[in-house]
């Protein structure tokens, strides 16, 4: 329950456009889920542009009521 994605975005990512749209941001860009049953997902698309050079990061978490928070970079 209560289930919120943060995507944030590193320096030298500049943010075009979500699928579906963000409730907030754009840095860092937020959804608020809800409750998400067992088994469900949840999805979205994020174009960014790149707009530097050398290591570009992107870094999400999530989190619940049940959980601790999960967060992973990539």
């Amino acid at each position: 329950t209560n289930v919120v994605v943060r995507d944030t975005l590193g320096s030298g990512l500049t943010f075009l456009s979500a699928a579906p749209a963000q409730n907030s941001g754009p840095n860092p860009l937020v959804w608020n889920v809800g409750t998400l049953l067992p088994g469900q997902r949840f999805q979205s698309l994020v174009t960014v542009r790149a707009t530097g050079s050398g290591f570009l990061d992107n870094c999400v978490t999530i989190l619940s009521d049940q959980l601790p928070p999960q967060s992973v970079c990539d």
